[in-house]
């Protein structure tokens, strides 16, 4: 995936969508997704819907999983904050 893609799609998107297009985008399926990042996949389906947004430990882990760079995790974290009054 290339770096600094996440950082270019979070405008008016939710997290839910932008997790399941990087998945898609690296060519891996919810299961690999899940193997490689130690997450459940019914975890990880709540995620990409948008119904719960991961701890920013999970944020880190998946960033691992797709090779994203430290300003696609902060724009994740963005993402999940925006709204909430959290500093992120």
């Amino acid at each position: 995936m290339a770096k600094g893609q996440i950082t270019t799609e979070v405008s008016g998107a939710d997290f839910g969508a932008v997790l399941r297009g990087v998945r898609i985008r690296s060519g891996i399926s919810q299961t690999e997704a899940c193997k490689r990042s130690g997450v459940s996949i019914s975890q990880w389906s709540r995620w990409e819907s948008g119904r719960v947004v991961p701890y920013l430990a999970s944020m880190v882990v998946i960033a691992e999983v797709f090779d994203l760079d430290d300003a696609d995790l902060g724009a994740m974290v963005r993402l999940v904050t925006r709204g909430t009054g959290d500093a992120a």
